[in-house]
């Protein structure tokens, strides 16, 4: 029998690889400024409209002053939203726990666009009871505050909770308030949950 009687996941490269590089091509191609400095800048604007510096309207308009961005924001829109791709081995284990009757939740640095984008694409976001996003409450992982709002809104016992995350300073976090944790590899999913007790 498992350890744990919940699930607490990250989204991003956990239930849905991404990669925002071919976006971000596609981005330069409808924007006036090649300039890597301005670049760098939006990497930075990517960070605070994550974080809820930045609402939607103002990341946009920024983007827009920053690079150039000369599509409308559905075009803008499309080309952000298109960097997600599906997991499946990730849909089944998560079909499995819904299966045990294990509740499960979302936790992650996101922004609305996308969660807009991928909870209307893919179903699998049906068996989450609850989502804690950091645009939302203005904190970004792997700042521990971000899993205290987690165990406070959902009533986690973080010892008897499996949090899932691909990167570890949110796994550090995670363990420091006691959750179980599971250092998460897409790429190798079999692998990665090798050492997972029963």
């Amino acid at each position: 029998m498992a350890s744990y009687s919940a699930l607490l996941f990250d989204i991003g490269n956990v239930i849905l690889p991404f990669d925002l590089g071919p976006a971000v091509q596609r981005l330069r191609a409808r924007s006036r400024s090649a300039d890597p400095a301005a670049w760098r800048k939006f990497d930075a604007l990517k960070i605070s409209y994550e974080s809820g510096t930045l609402d939607r309207a103002g990341f946009l308009a920024a983007v827009r002053h920053t690079v150039g961005f000369a599509g409308e924001e559905a075009d803008f829109a499309a080309i952000w939203t298109d960097i997600f791709t599906p997991n499946p081995p990730m849909d089944a284990f998560i079909e499995e726990q819904a299966a045990a009757g294990r509740p499960m939740y979302l936790l992650s640095n996101t922004n609305d666009l996308h969660v807009e984008y991928f909870t209307a694409r893919y179903p699998i976001f049906g068996r989450f009871a609850g989502a804690v996003y950091s645009h939302e409450e203005k904190l970004f992982k792997p700042d521990p505050a971000i899993f205290r709002v987690a165990i406070e809104r959902f009533g986690l016992d973080p010892a008897r909770t499996l949090y899932l995350d691909d990167l570890a300073p949110n796994i550090a976090s995670a363990r420091e308030l006691g959750f179980q944790t599971l250092l998460y590899d897409w790429r190798q999913h079999a692998a990665s949950f090798a050492a997972l007790p029963a």
